[in-house]
């Protein structure tokens, strides 16, 4: 009777392990968006490395387990592991074959390095079998180098080695890839080259551009001109600096707030930009200036308090763009703003002169999104008069299970 007790109490330690590694299951792997012929031989020979010389203890399995479950859920490690006992020089070749040439195999020696750190026994056999798969898949010595050094930051969670690491990375293998590790404990990651500037923070940051190198108009003015920019969980104090993002094939902002003053932020000459989760809030001036976009995505943004200063003396229900303004708003093809909010934004006149299109002057499909207390103020306090021009965004504009709610007409 206690045998069989037992038995049942270890079955369900198995189960209670299994969800354990699903819960702690490790995602946004690069193996993941990969084809089950390409994660199928990887895993299979990360179980076969694992498993060398006196098999794996129990934090090796847990480590293995959290892996397989974040990259191919259909599938147990219980099932790689006895697959990985099957292997023959057939699946060597292919193995070889299949990563020699992908930056995956970058991934795949970091995976065997922290495996292989976090086992009980002598893994100098091990580390011998890694090495001489390495050399296979053609890794270079500088290459294992910066390899064995972010391995180290990882298990150690340290963050000097991994930047330590990062002055050794050659420039075939990407910062990100070891996203997927490095998220728990690294504040930021910087990727720059020919083409690419990315700075990703792990939450939200306040950020000084004098602290970046970049092509300065003046003291307080900086231009980015990359192909692809991408910058994430930043807080920017446009008081301090004034962007202008310039010849760029792709901009995305993510997650970053952005404190207004007198400055907006500037666009020319762009072929996409991104904006997502993103807040602007306390402008005094257009809060994005578009010059020559082809398209313009703004999803899940809230703008607050971004009121327009303007004392444009031409005449009144003048175009405004509070918001989204361009000198020739017909030259963007799309501009697609959804589920985003608008709070208490709009214009407000020096001059005592009413306007139009108080919001955006470019035309718009706008979706799910709200507008609340969102107006031009001709004078004070007192709101432009009723009137067919009094509206947010341009006659074509498409207003779609939106909410305006206190607020000038839609278009």
């Amino acid at each position: 009777m206690q045998k069989i007790y037992k038995e049942k109490v270890n079955l369900l330690r198995e189960a209670m392990q299994d969800n354990k590694a699903k819960f702690y299951a490790i995602m946004n792997h690069p193996l993941a968006s990969q084809e089950d012929y390409y994660r199928d031989l990887y895993l299979k020979m990360l179980c076969l490395v694992a498993h060398y010389s006196d098999g794996m203890n129990d934090s090796q399995l847990f480590l293995l387990q959290r892996i397989i479950l974040g990259v191919a859920q259909e599938t147990s490690a219980q099932e790689y592991i006895r697959r990985a006992t099957e292997a023959d020089e057939e699946f060597l070749e292919d193995f070889i074959e299949g990563f020699r040439t992908e930056e995956l195999r970058f991934a795949f020696v970091v995976d065997c390095l922290v495996l292989s750190a976090i086992g009980s026994r002598d893994t100098a056999g091990q580390l011998q079998f890694i090495a001489e798969l390495s050399e296979q898949l053609q890794i270079s010595a500088a290459e294992i180098k910066y390899l064995a050094l972010l391995s180290q930051s990882i298990i150690e969670q340290n963050h000097d080695k991994y930047t330590a690491a990062e002055e050794l990375r050659p420039d075939r293998i990407s910062a990100g890839m070891f996203y997927y590790y490095t998220k728990a404990y690294v504040k930021f990651f910087i990727t720059t080259g020919p083409d690419l500037f990315s700075m990703i923070y792990q939450e939200r940051t306040l950020y000084n551009f004098e602290q970046q190198e970049g092509n300065y108009l003046g003291p307080t003015s900086m231009l980015m001109r990359k192909n692809h920019i991408h910058l994430e969980n930043m807080i920017i104090n446009t008081a301090d600096f004034q962007l202008i993002f310039e010849a760029c094939e792709q901009v995305e902002l993510i997650n970053c707030e952005f404190i207004g003053s007198a400055n907006s932020l500037t666009f020319n000459c762009c072929k996409e930009l991104l904006l997502e989760k993103c807040v602007f809030h306390n402008f005094k001036t257009q809060v994005l200036v578009l010059e020559d976009i082809s398209v313009i995505k703004v999803i899940s943004c809230n703008f607050d308090k971004c009121v327009y200063i303007h004392s444009t003396n031409y005449y009144n229900w003048q175009s405004l763009g509070a918001v989204f303004y361009s000198n020739q708003p017909s030259n963007i093809k799309s501009l697609l703003i959804d589920n985003c909010t608008f709070k208490e934004s709009g214009g407000r006149s020096t001059l005592g002169l009413y306007a139009s299109e108080i919001i955006s002057n470019c035309t718009a499909i706008v979706k799910n999104s709200k507008f609340i207390n969102c107006w031009n103020y001709y004078r004070d306090d007192e709101r432009d008069p009723v009137n067919t021009n009094r509206t947010l965004f341009p006659d074509l504009s498409v207003n779609q299970n939106n909410e305006i709610i206190g607020s000038a007409n839609f278009s």
